[in-house]
């Protein structure tokens, strides 16, 4: 997929990378982090109680001492929390208290390129989610970004009729909490199936992101677990290319 992405759109000044357990030290010498030579958006997953325990102490400390510098790297743990808590994975207690343990190692690797970035849905803000953001945000101390995954209307599991809602209604709500809190921001997912419009909808979120300035934003151009959202369209991936250009 990486190879495809740059022969589409060019070098990618960052890109967003998803790790089902802990990465280590090894990933900054071989694969994706190591071809890259981007920013890097790195979501990594572990238990809450396994990183309180210390058991994951060492794998993280060579993760994040062998880190490079020269580009920024956001790293996040467990991106999109909200559901495995309410489905009673862990706690939002533990998740937070695993952030501040993540973060004191990171700190110990004296590397001012990387930042502590929380993910949460943009779903959190709507009225009737009946979620509270601040129930896993541990605080402006920890987090260093406060980030957002965001869709337009009927884009994000095919729930409701698909629209090319404008970037303000679907991304305002997150870029406002994240300044109320003192925090920059960015986008870790956004995107939408193929529709009718989609190349002048992408050229409107790139200059909106731009306009208000966004630390980043990686498009989800991919296939499942969604509708397929990959820019196969000549327009679309011309629109992008032009954007991260």
């Amino acid at each position: 997929m990486y190879k495809q992405d740059t022969a589409e759109f060019g070098h990618l000044p960052i890109i967003h990378v998803f790790d089902r357990g802990l990465p280590n030290a090894s990933a900054w010498s071989r694969g994706i982090l190591a071809e890259a030579k981007s920013a890097v958006l790195i979501s990594f997953n572990a238990k809450p109680s396994a990183i309180l325990s210390g058991a994951d102490n060492h794998q993280l400390s060579g993760f994040f001492n062998s880190a490079p510098t020269g580009h920024p790297i956001y790293y996040n743990f467990i991106h999109e929390p909200e559901d495995n808590i309410e489905k009673g994975q862990f706690s939002a207690s533990s998740y937070v208290a695993a952030w501040a343990h993540i973060v004191a190692l990171a700190k110990a690797a004296h590397n001012s390129d990387l930042h502590s970035t929380l993910i949460l849905m943009s779903y959190d803000l709507r009225p009737g989610s009946h979620r509270n953001w601040r129930n896993y945000f541990a605080g402006a101390g920890v987090i260093s970004v406060l980030a957002w995954d965001g869709y337009p209307a009927g884009a994000a599991g095919g729930h409701g009729k698909l629209a090319l809602t404008p970037p303000a209604q679907f991304m305002a709500p997150g870029i406002a909490v994240s300044k109320s809190v003192g925090l920059p921001f960015g986008f870790g997912e956004f995107g939408t199936p193929l529709v009718k419009g989609r190349a002048a909808w992408l050229t409107s979120v790139g200059a909106y992101l731009k306009s208000r300035g966004a630390l980043f934003g990686t498009l989800f151009d991919s296939a499942p677990p969604f509708p397929s959202m990959r820019l196969t369209d000549s327009a679309s991936i011309d629109a992008w290319r032009h954007i991260i250009s």
